[in-house]
């Protein structure tokens, strides 16, 4: 009985000496858990980025001395937004055998390429919306890259351990 992702033989008998692999660290799954965490993270950027452009959009009108509880609430959250520095996880490089063009397409925002913000405020919210687009579309297919991967290595792993574990049953 072959038991490659076991670090050593299970004894039939003994339910504690079976030994569950870790499939997170599998080098299959690193990679492409890496890659959605990339895009989860320029995601949740894009999203804070968005919010600054909003609130300053709504405090443009209002004069910096006011002291009104709704300008304080905005200047508050403004101040909070960016302070906020998140680290954005180094994407992988493309991979040339990547044939999904969507997880491409987010791998180009994570980089910082093609998408440069435009002048005016309808424009900078709708190119941002249009980056947050591409990423939605990108966790989704990377998502089911992942879970694919994963379900592959659960599989193989319990089919390895199918024959222990009926020996104990």
């Amino acid at each position: 009985m072959s038991m490659a992702l076991l670090a050593r033989r299970a004894a039939p008998t003994d339910p504690d000496s079976i030994e569950v692999p870790d499939l997170r660290a599998d080098p299959r799954l690193v990679p492409a858990e890496q890659l959605l965490a990339a895009f989860s993270a320029k995601s949740y950027e894009l999203a804070r980025d968005r919010k600054i452009l909003v609130t300053e959009h709504a405090l443009r009108d209002v004069p910096p001395d006011s002291k009104s509880t709704g300008a304080e609430a905005l200047r508050d959250q403004l101040r909070r937004l960016k302070s906020e520095d998140p680290a954005v996880p180094a994407a992988p490089p493309a991979d040339p055998d990547i044939p999904n063009k969507t997880i491409l397409d987010g791998l180009a925002v994570v980089k910082g390429g093609a998408f440069t913000p435009p002048m005016d405020y309808a424009a900078q919210l709708a190119a941002i919306d249009r980056q947050i687009d591409v990423l939605n579309l990108a966790i989704n297919a990377q998502t089911e890259i992942v879970d694919r991967i994963f379900d592959e290595l659960t599989y193989e792993a319990a089919r390895q351990l199918q024959p222990a574990w009926n020996q104990i049953q």
